[in-house]
C-alpha cells in the first residue's frame, strides 16, 4: 500500500549525481545565511511558535481539502515531547520553513526519526526541504542513530510490472490515488524522497478476503484524512472528479 523511503544517517552521503539536488539547496543555503536548527517544541519561543503555525497555515488556506494524518501530520504533533523539529532561519532569524521528526524505537530503544510534516513560505528559497533533510541527515549521524525514515509514500507505490492484470488492492490503491492526487500530491512526494535515494521498503496491508476492501479503502482515507465519512467522502470524490475533468478538458 506504500513504500517507505529509508536512509541509514552513518553511511547517506549528498554525493552523486542523482543527490544534486540535495548538494545544489545546501550550498545555497549556505551563501544566503540559511541555517538548520534541530530543536523540541518545548525549548521555542512564543514568537517561534507563532511563526511556525502562520507557515502551517498558509500551507492548508492552498489546500482543498483538510490537513493529513497517518504520519502525514499537523504542527500539533510536533508538540510532543519525543518529537523534534528542523528549522530553516534565514540571515535575519526569520523561520523560513519547517519539517517535524517522530522518533522511531528499534530493539535497543531510539534508533532514528521518522519525518512528518513539510512546511515553507513561499517566499523561501528554492529547496529549502531538501536542504533540511541533509541537514537532519548530518544530526542524526552525530547523535548516533542509524535510522531516518522519509515516511511512507501513500498511494503511490512502485508497483512491479510482472505482466499479470492489477490486483484487487492495486486497483483500490490506484482509485484512492486518483481522487486524492489533485489535493495532495501523493506522486510528487514520492518524487521528492527519490531525490535522496532512499531504500524503499513496502507497507503491506493484511486483510482477510476482498469483501473487506470497500471498508478498508474508507479506513485508509480515515487516517489520511481525519474525520472524514462517507457522505463527506462521497463529496470529496465528486469534487476530484470534476477537478479531473477540468483539466483534461483544458489539456
Amino acid at each position: 500500500m506504500a513504500d517507505e523511503a529509508i536512509l541509514d544517517p552513518q553511511t547517506w552521503t549528498p554525493a552523486g549525481k542523482k543527490r544534486q539536488d540535495v548538494r545544489t539547496a545546501t550550498n545555497r543555503a549556505q551563501r544566503e545565511g540559511v541555517l538548520a536548527q534541530w530543536v523540541s517544541w518545548g525549548t521555542l519561543a512564543l514568537g517561534d511558535r507563532v511563526q511556525i503555525r502562520e507557515i502551517s497555515e498558509g500551507w492548508v488556506a492552498d489546500k482543498s481539502v483538510p490537513e493529513m494524518g497517518f504520519t502525514l501530520g499537523t504542527v500539533d504533533e510536533a508538540a510532543d515531547p519525543a518529537a523534534r523539529l528542523m528549522l530553516a532561519r534565514d540571515a535575519s532569524g526569520r523561520i523560513i520553513a519547517v519539517t517535524t521528526w517522530i522518533p522511531a524505537f528499534g530493539a535497543h530503544g531510539l534508533c532514528g526519526y521518522t519525518l512528518d510534516v513539510m512546511r515553507r513560505r513561499h517566499d523561501a528559497m528554492n529547496g529549502v526541504v531538501e536542504f533540511l533533510v541533509g541537514a537532519a541527515v548530518e544530526q542524526l549521524r552525530a547523535d548516533g542513530c542509524t535510522m531516518l525514515s522519509l515516511s511512507g509514500s501513500p498511494l503511490a507505490p512502485n508497483r512491479v510490472d510482472d505482466g499479470e492484470a492489477p490486483s484487487a488492492v492495486d486497483r483500490l490503491l490506484e482509485t484512492s490515488s486518483w481522487l486524492l492526487e489533485p489535493a495532495y500530491g501523493f506522486r510528487s512526494l514520492a518524487a521528492f524522497k527519490k531525490k535522496f535515494q532512499p531504500d524503499l521498503r513496502p507497507l503491506w496491508m493484511v486483510y482477510p478476503d476482498a469483501t473487506h476492501l470497500p471498508a478498508v479503502a474508507l479506513a485508509l482515507l480515515r487516517c489520511y484524512v481525519p474525520g472524514l465519512d462517507v457522505a463527506r467522502a462521497a463529496r470529496l470524490a465528486a469534487r476530484m472528479r470534476r477537478s479531473r475533468r477540468s483539466s483534461i478538458a483544458r489539456v
